[in-house]
């Protein structure tokens, strides 16, 4: 098994600042206004993981940014990935065997439908899902105030952030292993109680939603005695092309708060690795800490 540290040395990286890389030890989060409900995440090697569960890691959203970096990671740990978005290349993955790529729009049933039936033909079951796919910043978007709202970008916003990865979940429930894990990539100010600033109304809101329906995944899937592990995680903030409007700054800055997509992906491979059976349904960021919803 190769080891992490082989990993991301064979991975391409998105070259930031040193400094604002994060791989070294990156500033502790942002105090909470209130405490999580759960019990914190403590980090494990993903190589255990790796070892202790069988099947392919489906990421979703994976034609850029952190997705395509958790695509990455586990692909070039030997894993099976099936790399999904509405608009990815073949040409992105090409030098990596074990990913699969697929476009698929994960509002529509019917494309989430097809990309069942490829894994079912393939003859593989599911180990992980990443849910990355996230729709942030248009032309009526993010809003500063109640006036900007545009009914059109709310509506997608809720279909692509919440929607989209509740239908891609209970379709591909069937496959997902004994001990599976669902990663909804969130944020941090999808949290209610942590809202000190208001503003960007569909993209906190959505995420709110996709909070509590990773909540609603773990309560169903647990009464029916299938045992999986639910996560809504917030990535910190993460230099990427969709973020960059808003973190162009902070990265020409060196701000050492700031991680790359590659720093991004190990932490929550972490965070899958380390997670047990009482973190299901929670809400926590790249470190571990369980935050308020």
């Amino acid at each position: 098994m190769k080891t992490l540290s082989s990993i991301l040395r064979r991975t391409p990286l998105l070259m930031l600042p040193a400094t604002a890389r994060g791989l070294s030890t990156p500033p502790p989060p942002p105090p909470l206004a209130q405490p999580g409900l759960y019990p914190p995440i403590i980090k494990a090697d993903p190589s255990s993981w790796l070892t202790s569960i069988s099947g392919a890691v489906v990421v979703v959203g994976a034609a850029s940014g952190i997705g395509e970096q958790i695509a990455r990671f586990y692909g070039a740990g030997g894993r099976k990935v099936y790399a999904v978005s509405r608009s990815i290349e073949e040409k992105i993955f090409e030098d990596s065997s074990n990913i699969v790529t697929a476009r698929v729009d994960v509002t529509d049933d019917d494309s989430v439908a097809a990309l069942i039936s490829q894994i079912k033909e393939d003859g593989e079951k599911v180990s992980a899902l990443f849910n990355c796919a996230v729709l942030l910043n248009g032309e009526k978007g993010p809003e500063r105030n109640i006036k900007g709202i545009d009914k059109a970008f709310f509506l997608d916003s809720f279909a692509i952030n919440a929607y989209g990865p509740i239908n891609t979940t209970r379709q591909l429930l069937p496959l997902l292993t004994k001990g599976g894990t669902v990663v909804n990539l969130s944020a941090r100010v999808g949290s209610i109680a942590d809202d000190e600033m208001g503003g960007w109304w569909s993209y906190r809101s959505s995420k709110t939603a996709l909070n509590h329906l990773t909540k609603l995944s773990h309560i169903e899937t647990n009464r029916r005695g299938h045992k999986a592990t639910f996560l809504s995680v917030h990535p910190g903030t993460t230099y990427t092309p969709m973020s960059s409007p808003f973190t162009q700054r902070r990265y020409e800055a060196g701000d050492e708060s700031l991680h790359s997509a590659e720093f991004t992906a190990e932490a929550i491979a972490e965070l899958v690795a380390g997670a047990g059976e009482g973190h299901s349904g929670g809400f926590f960021d790249w470190s571990g800490q369980s935050l308020p919803f």
